[in-house]
């Protein structure tokens, strides 16, 4: 599960604390926003990215795979979540055709044919893509015509015990994100510390202009 961290080094804490001495909370108040704002466009990034790469919306990787847990006063670090078992390959728009269950997973690439697979709701209400465990329908060989008729589940049609249904998925986003070199961990949190050091000038800026240009001297 990759996890990015935005935070403060103890060097960057200690200079806004002597800057801003003179104001209530203000070296906390400054850094809290600074990460939180660096981290809320890490996460923009993140998600705008893994979006282009395949046929998810950025607003449900943002709902169900990509988490912000923000800076507080007391926990200056905010953590960009990645999260996520593979994906349902229904998810990735996968529709049932005559000739089989079709779906994209990668925008750019043609759309995939699947024979074997369709698409069914279960009895809690899941929608999914799925593939039946290969055996015998029944013990009668002539009920077999029915299989691979398009509309025809081959153990209705022939009124013989169902068998059981492997659901199939795609890639997972952690997996994803993971393979967008820019995306390293090491060098990708290294480019948010320069980001933050931006973003911590800016934000002393406005806090000063706040406050009348208060400093450490009052």
């Amino acid at each position: 599960m990759p996890t990015i961290e935005v935070k403060s080094t103890a060097t960057q804490l200690a200079a806004l604390q002597a800057e801003l001495a003179g104001i209530p909370q203000g070296a906390e108040r400054v850094m809290t926003r600074s990460i939180n704002k660096v981290a809320v466009s890490a996460r923009t990034e993140i998600v705008r990215r893994v979006a282009g790469e395949i046929t998810l919306t950025q607003t449900e990787l943002r709902r169900r795979n990509v988490e912000l847990r923000r800076a507080n006063f007391r926990v200056l670090v905010a953590r960009i979540l990645i999260t996520g078992a593979r994906v349902p390959l229904a998810r990735f728009g996968a529709t049932r055709t005559p000739r089989g269950l079709r779906y994209r997973i990668r925008r750019g690439e043609g759309l995939k044919l699947d024979p074997a697979g369709f698409t069914a709701v279960m009895p809690s209400g899941h929608t999914g893509a799925f593939h039946r465990r290969p055996g015998q329908w029944t013990r009668t060989t002539r009920r077999k015509r029915w299989q691979g008729r398009w509309g025809q589940d081959p153990a209705t049609a022939g009124r013989a015990p169902r068998l059981p249904l492997d659901e199939l998925y795609g890639p997972s986003v952690p997996a994803l994100v993971e393979d967008l070199p820019e995306f390293a961990e090491a060098a990708y949190e290294r480019h948010l510390g320069d980001q933050l050091d931006e973003e911590i000038h800016t934000q002393v800026g406005l806090v000063l202009a706040r406050h009348g240009g208060a400093a450490a001297d009052g």
